[in-house]
């Protein structure tokens, strides 16, 4: 009767009928519970199974778990384990780990894989618990134990097993490091159907650059995301996106990112927030665009926290709230969001939602810039060289530029490099100048290029003279240096101290 069941719903034998399948359905599980009622173990496991899902039937844990309970009394390894998943995650009974692993440990002795896994995931970690009596129970990890569980379910050639020994293999934990048999492991596994594994070798195949293997990665994907995998759905959105393993198609890559969004993928959103407002793989739409930032930024996404931040902050949506935004970039800078830190480093400074509090701002500033956020590090730089608010040190101003221009930021590097030019706070470097005006002109800044120009003619003339005095323009001692500060008046009028140019 399940057999029938399946036929229709593929199509086998007939065109698909979900009508017929639900017949078949109610039809094997009657069966099954006639069976079951004579005392068939099997058949009480079958029903469980129906119950628990809400196959063909109204979903009911309570009733799945007195029908495993009464498989489990027969000793049926599947029905042991269900019953231990039942009081591991409390669905149909008060949850109770201790219990659980009791069950688990039973189903292990009659080799059920799914209870050797847990099995060994739980001696891997090691797990403290208290039973519903209020018993404290110590799991100790011991990962040969967990490798002995771990090779007793692959030996039943359980597909989990295989990445969990991958697992195992590849850290060294119980057996040798081996990542040539632990790659093997993963992709013996992936064939197997479990969609952790195919995910897992996706990521591991698109680090090579080979445009077959690429298209590998993208076929396991696929096959992981249509078992529903939210982490293989968002790695699947994000590279049909963007083209990454070889095939881009923005229409399906933001469906998936819509998948795993209603998975409760906080990431996936954030993603699927930034489709919607740029019209990429979608029509745009500012109020779906919002509502899905929302969704990631209560989902915990750090990025989602500090975008949603900075609207709150500016009243760009039509709200100014500094007091929301505040603890939209308190909540993203606990996780260590860059951008997010400088941003609350900014609002204490101000007292912009919140009291403010130079010393809290300067120590959050210093966090921002550590974590690699330039914008940070140049404000950073700029108050340390007016000792706006900490001591006045030029040293400490010059190397925080340094790092601000390191990352990036085209602000920094121009600033910089007037300071190598004149020789300000560091000594004269002409040709170090060149080469970070050449950087950021070259990555399309508009404001490098006249400044790139006049330095390039103030090098040539001073190269010039030198030629003809017979000097060496490399010394910084030199001439040539001499001339260019000379040509350099006529040609910079720019003032090199324009720290408040707008970021």
């Amino acid at each position: 009767l399940d057999g029938l069941a399946s036929c229709r719903r593929d199509g086998i034998g007939g065109a698909k009928s979900p009508e017929d399948e639900a017949f078949w359905r109610r039809r094997a599980f009657e069966a099954a519970r006639r069976k079951a009622e004579l005392g068939s173990a099997v058949d009480a496991a079958v029903v469980a199974f129906y119950l628990r899902d809400g196959i063909a039937v109204d979903r009911d844990p309570e009733e799945a778990l007195v029908w495993s309970r009464r498989s489990a009394e027969a000793g049926l390894g599947v029905s042991l384990y269900d019953v231990g998943f039942a009081f591991e995650t409390g669905a149909g009974v008060e949850q109770d780990e201790a219990r659980a692993f009791e069950f688990y440990r039973r189903a292990a002795d009659v080799e059920n894989p799914d209870a050797l896994c847990s099995l060994g995931l739980t001696r891997l970690n090691g797990r403290s618990t208290t039973t519903a009596s209020g018993e404290r129970i110590e799991i100790e990890p011991d990962v040969d134990a967990a490798v002995r569980c771990f090779e007793r379910a692959a030996a039943t050639g359980f597909p989990p097993a295989f990445y969990f020994l991958a697992l195992c293999v590849g850290n060294g934990w119980g057996r040798p490091a081996n990542l040539d048999e632990a790659f093997a492991l993963l992709r013996r596994s992936a064939e197997g159907g479990f969609a952790a594994a195919q995910n897992e070798l996706a990521d591991r195949l698109a680090f090579f650059d080979d445009a077959r293997r690429r298209r590998e990665a993208l076929r396991w994907r696929r096959e992981a995301a249509e078992q529903g995998l939210p982490e293989a759905r968002l790695a699947l959105g994000r590279s049909l996106l963007e083209g990454l393993d070889g095939e881009r198609d923005p229409v399906e890559g933001f469906r998936q990112l819509r998948l795993a969004s209603d998975d409760g993928s906080a990431e996936a959103a954030f993603l699927a927030s930034q489709c919607s407002e740029l019209g990429i793989g979608t029509k745009r739409d500012a109020d779906e665009a919002r509502r899905l930032l929302e969704e990631a930024a209560n989902g915990g996404f750090p990025a989602a926290q500090n975008d949603l931040g900075l609207l709150y902050f500016t009243g760009d949506d039509g709200e100014r709230n500094g007091r929301r935004a505040v603890a939209l970039f308190a909540a993203a800078a606990k996780r260590l969001h860059p951008a997010a830190t400088a941003n609350l480093a900014h609002c204490l400074a101000r007292g912009v939602g919140i009291a403010s509090n130079p010393s809290a701002s300067e120590y959050l500033l210093r966090v921002a810039a550590e974590l690699g956020d330039a914008t940070a590090a140049l404000e950073l730089s700029d108050r340390l060289r007016e000792g706006r608010g900490v001591g006045k040190n030029e040293l400490f101003a010059a190397r925080w530029l340094e790092i601000a221009a390191r990352s990036g930021d085209p602000e920094a590097s121009r600033r910089l490099a007037f300071r190598f030019w004149e020789g300000d706070g560091t000594p004269p470097d002409r040709r170090r100048a060149l080469d970070l005006w050449n950087a950021v002109a070259d990555a399309g800044d508009e404001d490098a290029l006249e400044e790139r120009r006049r330095a390039e003619l103030g090098l040539r003339v001073a190269s010039l003279f030198c030629a003809l005095d017979g000097e060496n323009e490399s010394s910084n001692d030199s001439r040539a240096f001499k001339i260019a500060d000379f040509t350099s008046t006529a040609y910079f009028s720019v003032d090199a101290t324009q720290s408040d140019r707008a970021r």
